[in-house]
C-alpha cells in the first residue's frame, strides 16, 4: 500500500505523477517531431551527428539511471517524518549537481535521438519540452516537495541552484 502524504492530498498529484507528465512531454515531443519529419522532411546536418546523437543517448540514459538508483537507495529518507529530514538527505548522487537530474537526462537523451535521426523538428520539440519542463513541470514538482519536506527542501534549493 502506498503512503499518501498530506501534500499529495493538498495538491492532488503525487511527485511521481508530476514526473510522469515530464516523461510524457518528451515522448510527445519525439513522436510529433518524428511525424513532422516524415511529412515535411527537414534534416539537420552537423559533423558527426550520428556519433554525437548516440553519445548523448548513452549519457542521458546514464544520468536517468543514476538518478533512479539513488532515489531507490534513499527512499527511507523520503518516508521519514519531515522534522527528521535535513538538507543533506537531498544532496546525494546527481542531486548534488541538479535538483532535476531525470528531467535533464531526458532532455539529453531526446536531443541525442533527434540528432541520431537528423530531425530538425525533433530538436525543436525537445527544446520546447525542456522549456516546458523547466518552467512548468519542475516548479510543480518543487512546490510539492516544499510542501512535503518544508525547510530542509528549501535549504536544499538554496544550496543546489540548477
Amino acid at each position: 500500500m502506498a503512503i499518501t502524504h498530506s501534500s499529495e492530498k493538498k495538491h492532488g498529484l503525487s511527485v511521481h505523477q508530476i514526473l510522469a507528465q515530464g516523461y510524457l512531454m518528451y515522448l510527445l515531443a519525439i513522436v510529433l517531431g518524428f511525424g513532422a519529419s516524415y511529412f515535411w522532411p527537414e534534416a539537420i546536418s552537423i559533423p558527426l551527428e550520428s556519433e554525437l546523437g548516440f553519445f548523448l543517448i548513452v549519457v542521458g540514459t546514464a544520468i536517468i539511471y543514476w538518478a533512479q538508483r539513488i532515489s531507490a537507495k534513499t527512499a527511507q529518507h523520503r518516508n521519514m517524518p519531515p522534522e527528521k529530514i535535513c538538507r543533506d538527505h537531498f544532496c546525494v548522487g546527481p542531486y548534488v549537481y541538479t535538483r532535476s537530474p531525470t528531467q535533464y537526462g531526458l532532455f539529453v537523451m531526446a536531443l541525442g535521438l533527434a540528432l541520431l535521426y537528423g530531425s530538425l523538428y525533433m530538436v525543436i520539440g525537445t527544446v520546447i519540452a525542456l522549456l516546458i519542463g523547466k518552467f512548468v513541470i519542475i516548479p510543480m514538482e518543487e512546490k510539492h516537495l516544499e510542501a512535503r519536506y518544508g525547510q530542509p527542501y528549501i535549504e536544499y534549493k538554496k544550496h543546489v541552484k540548477f
